[in-house]
């Protein structure tokens, strides 16, 4: 199994770069990664034809995702997550199944009308 998903996170109108080698170390080539030069594509490279989740790449990246936090952004009172896939909105979060073609958007956003 060998498939791509495409991953942008948005910060308040701002890009987040995921970063290069992600699950790559020269000890250890992770199921989930990213490589150089391929900014926020997300690899899933398995001999098992497991399904993996959204939540899973997080892990390997060793940051928090969830409905309510993204990095070190929390949802409040006056922020909202957002999370749309290949243009829907999309409430599965860190339990979305990675599938080749995906183009997910992360968006930490203050909501409208707020301060």
């Amino acid at each position: 199994k060998h498939t791509h998903s495409q991953l942008k996170i948005m910060v308040n109108g701002s890009e987040v770069v995921v970063p290069d080698n992600v699950g790559l170390s020269a000890a250890c080539h992770k199921v989930l990664h990213t490589h150089d030069g391929e900014p926020g594509k997300i690899h899933l490279e398995s001999n098992i034809n497991n399904d993996y989740t959204f939540g899973d790449f997080f892990a390997v990246w060793a940051k928090p995702f969830s409905k309510n936090q993204v990095l070190d952004y929390i949802a409040d009172a006056n922020n909202e997550l957002v999370m749309t896939v290949d243009g829907q909105p999309n409430q599965e979060y860190e339990n979305l199944i990675l599938k080749d073609n995906q183009n997910i958007l992360i968006e930490y956003r203050q909501i409208e009308g707020r301060r």
